[in-house]
């Protein structure tokens, strides 16, 4: 499906380690409901539903958990099940977005799906509700982090209150026309940091797919509306200093092009690699907090084929 598309979008990593125990309440409702749609169901509660996004920051374990023998006896055991790569290494991204220095973290890197259903990529996480029979077209929820930052991040946010992190979820429509793949999503803060609303669309296009290499390029845009442009890119009255202008930040789309894939050492081993360039649209690039205009963020690691 074109959702398990690696999904890297610049200068959004850090806040997921962060992030990772502050909805630890859902995991439970997200483990049944994920396996009430592996079972073929097609009942998605308002309420699972919601706790199904807040729990992106917490993809992880949510991941070892179904992972773990019980749920696979739980689940039918003639579908092919988990696919993909799952594994861990560094990756240098931005401190802030907008921010020239960088930091480097070890993170877990994940590209895997259940049953073309349930899937985790480096930066999303998503179930798909309604698919067509070839599993080219669907239907499905998704969350993806939108990152903060912290007067200590940079020269220019010196004084500056802090931005919190957020998950953004909403419904995804994907399209896989085999030579590439779309998904559209539109998303809605669901930790009411901005209260925005943003959409997203990317396209991802295969460019070598054999026994050895896995590998393909990303053209990816982000449309913030007003409210989670200025939150993150504004700078209100009280912040504004002689230096620092008052500064309401519009509407404004990033877009960026990356490259990312697999290269199989054997039949269980992989090595994952990815690097991916964002220029920051023009509401953010003019803010007064921006220290240069594109953001890239490099990873490297080692994985284990499921």
């Amino acid at each position: 499906m074109p959702g398990n598309a690696k999904i890297s979008a610049a200068g959004q990593i850090s806040a997921t380690i962060r992030l990772m125990q502050k909805y630890p309440f859902s995991l439970k409702l997200v483990r049944e409901e994920v396996m009430r749609k592996m079972s073929g169901r097609t009942f998605f509660s308002t309420r699972s539903a919601f706790s199904f996004f807040c729990t992106f920051p917490a993809f992880t374990t949510l991941t070892i958990a179904l992972l773990s023998p019980s749920a696979r006896a739980e689940t039918d055991t003639s579908s092919p099940g988990w696919t993909g790569t799952a594994g861990i290494g560094p990756i240098a991204f931005p401190k802030y977005v907008g921010g020239r220095q960088s930091r480097i973290w070890p993170i877990p890197i994940l590209s895997i799906n259940y049953n073309d259903t349930f899937y985790v990529e480096l930066e999303r996480i998503g179930v798909y509700l309604l698919a067509s029979d070839d599993k080219k077209t669907g239907l499905g929820l998704a969350a993806e982090p939108r990152f903060g930052y912290s007067s200590k991040d940079g020269a220019l946010l010196k004084g500056m209150n802090t931005r919190r992190d957020s998950v953004e979820g909403g419904p995804t429509f994907d399209w896989d026309f085999d030579i590439f793949a779309i998904s559209l999503a539109w998303f809605r803060d669901l930790d009411h940091a901005s209260r925005g609303q943003s959409q997203r669309a990317t396209l991802y296009a295969p460019t070598l797919k054999n026994d050895r290499w896995d590998t393909g390029i990303l053209l990816a845009a982000d449309r913030m509306n007003g409210a989670v442009a200025d939150y993150y890119f504004g700078v209100t009255a009280a912040e504004a200093t002689a230096a620092r202008r008052f500064y309401r930040a519009p509407a404004g789309t990033h877009v960026s092009l990356g490259f990312s894939g697999t290269f199989r050492l054997d039949k269980r081993n992989a090595l994952m690699f990815g690097v991916n360039s964002a220029r920051l649209g023009g509401s953010a690039a003019r803010s007064p907090l921006a220290e240069t205009r594109y953001a890239s963020t490099f990873y490297l690691g080692y994985g284990w084929s499921l």
